[in-house]
């Protein structure tokens, strides 16, 4: 494990022992706010994740999108909003720990469902999952996410769309009796 790695996890660690949040079990109709934590590479993911962030708004959902990419310059393809924002992992300087406006405006928000459409667990995106207050959160599954996650989605082939479909459909199935 590098000094970096070991930064980070430590930071981590001592951040979500003072998170505190309130878990509530809430479905897709009753969702009046979804955050959504990505990791782009390709224009693709940008795409799919597009269909899922409308599919929410149709049903009168808020939705926030904070996306990371690995490059200097935003991709060609990325057209920022006010709803969906992007950050370099470049702006976080040599320890990576997420910081800036855009981020801290994230963690701020108290999301109804917040979804980690990250399927390769990069640090960027682990560390606002785990530090965001939200009431529902959705990920992959794995060992890591079982401690921070409510609802996990095994998937045996790493597929964005395949994921997003997955989460649409098990979250259209849960109703919260509020």
């Amino acid at each position: 494990m590098s000094i970096k790695s070991t930064i980070q996890n430590l930071t981590l660690r001592a951040k979500v022992r003072k998170a505190n949040r309130f878990r509530r079990v809430c479905g897709m109709s009753e969702a009046k706010s979804v955050g959504m934590v990505c990791f782009f590479e390709e224009e693709q993911q940008w795409k799919e994740l597009q269909k899922a962030v409308q599919q929410f708004q149709s049903l009168g959902a808020k939705v926030m999108v904070l996306g990371f990419y690995s490059g200097k310059v935003k991709p060609l393809w990325y057209v920022e909003t006010m709803n969906m924002v992007m950050c370099s992992l470049h702006e976080f300087g040599l320890t990576g720990i997420p910081k800036g406006q855009k981020t801290e405006d994230f963690l701020n928000e108290r999301f109804d469902i917040l979804i980690n459409c990250d399927l390769e667990s990069h640090f960027t995106t682990d560390y606002v999952c785990k530090l965001s207050p939200s009431g529902f959160k959705v990920a992959i599954d794995t060992e890591e996410n079982r401690k921070h996650f409510d609802l996990l989605i095994k998937m045996e082939d790493r597929n964005l769309n395949l994921f997003v479909e997955h989460v649409l459909f098990y979250l259209s199935s849960f109703k919260s009796g509020r």
